[in-house]
Parts: structure tokens; C-alpha cells; sequence
């Protein structure tokens, strides 16, 4: 069993039972339950969480706390699938640090569990690693790449 959860408490709990993934909410006048079936369900119910709070601008003095409405809810969910993933593509396409982890932000936001990041295309590869200098040295080039090695 396990113990209530205090009045205006968030409570996290990892039950170990159910579907992978799984997890219950419970948003009730008193407190607010998060019970995962496993630690990504508990991850999973917690951006669910996220998802019911209202957009809150920033504070007006540093440190100081807003109170939050968030509307009563019971939520219990669990993948259909269990891979749930998406695919950028920077063999091809550049996209910079700061987007890649904007983009892997949304994928968690969404549920989305497998990220299949394609780094490299036939033509060889792409991103120098100085601990690695053999990476772009040899791999890079190929008899049928279109561009010619430098010299």
C-alpha cells in the first residue's frame, strides 16, 4: 500500500505494475498524484502534468512564487505502441546544438520515446571529432562521392 498524499503535496510514486510506460494522475482538490508503472511512466506522467499548467509569466521579483490552478483531472495512460519515434536528419541538413535539444525537448513533451538521429549519408562522414581525425580523413571520402578530396 501506499501512504496519502498530504494535503496540497505533488506526490510521485513508481508502482511497478501495469503496462510499460504506463501511468495514473490525479489532480483532486487536496493534492496532485503522479503514479508511474516504471520510471518512464512516471516521466511520462509528470509532462502530462506539465501540459495541464497554465502559462505563467515570469515572476516580477526574483524567487518570489505564483500560486498555480491546475483544473481536477484523472488521467491513466499507457502507449499503444511501445516504440514511438522520430528521425533528424543532419547527414544532410545542418542543425545547430541548441535546436537538436529544443527538438529532443518536444519529442519527450509528446511521449515520443526512441530519437534516430541519421549523422551520416553513403558519400561518408560528416562531423570532424578531434579525438577521431580517422573519422574525416578516411570515412568522408569514397571513389563515388560526387566532391573531390581537397589535397
Amino acid at each position: 500500500t501506499t501512504a496519502p498524499c498530504e494535503r496540497g503535496s505533488v506526490c510521485l510514486r513508481v508502482t511497478g505494475q501495469g503496462p510499460a510506460e504506463g501511468y495514473a494522475l490525479s489532480v483532486t482538490g487536496d493534492s496532485v498524484v503522479v503514479a508511474g508503472n516504471d520510471h518512464a511512466g512516471l516521466f511520462y506522467g509528470l509532462e502530462t502534468l506539465s501540459q495541464l499548467l497554465p502559462p505563467q509569466p515570469a515572476a516580477e521579483t526574483p524567487g518570489s512564487v505564483r500560486p498555480v490552478r491546475i483544473p481536477a483531472a484523472t488521467v491513466t495512460d499507457a502507449p499503444r505502441f511501445a516504440w514511438r519515434g522520430m528521425h533528424l536528419d543532419v547527414g544532410r541538413h545542418f542543425f545547430g546544438p541548441e535546436f537538436v535539444k529544443r527538438y529532443i525537448d518536444q519529442l519527450a513533451r509528446y511521449k515520443i520515446n526512441r530519437f534516430h538521429w541519421h549523422l551520416t549519408e553513403d558519400q561518408g562522414w560528416r562531423i570532424e571529432i578531434e579525438r577521431f581525425p580517422r573519422l574525416t580523413e578516411v570515412a568522408a571520402w569514397r571513389r563515388e562521392t560526387i566532391r573531390t578530396k581537397p589535397s
